[in-house]
């Protein structure tokens, strides 16, 4: 297993390790049901990810979709190049940060 739920006080969170990845789905469906009915915010963690695959990324779009809004951290500048073009950017709270790599792409390219 390849991803770990975590319940904090303030936000449910889910890690990945080395992939974010299709076998890793029901995870962080659970964790998105959690965050759900908990009233709770939904935090991924992929800073421990050197690669991920469309189902990784198609899991993390449903929780975004079930629960409107997600944070998502540790966005390497590959991650930060596909969520943006999957539209995973747009509705991340993390997103908003200048220390989130896709964001910073972003604020260079308006200059």
């Amino acid at each position: 297993m390849s991803a770990k739920t975590t319940v904090q006080d303030s936000f449910i969170s889910v890690s990945f390790y080395d992939r974010l990845s299709y076998a890793d789905w029901k995870i962080l469906r659970e964790a998105c049901d959690l965050a759900a009915t908990s009233k709770l915010p939904l935090r991924i963690d992929v800073a421990s990810c050197t690669s991920g695959d469309f189902g990784g990324v198609g899991s993390v779009l449903i929780a975004q979709e079930k629960l409107g809004k997600v944070e998502i951290q540790g966005c390497s500048s590959l991650f930060a190049d596909c969520f943006k073009a999957f539209g995973v950017c747009a509705s991340c709270t993390h997103g908003t940060s200048k220390l989130c790599k896709g964001r910073r792409q972003e604020i260079k390219a308006e200059r």
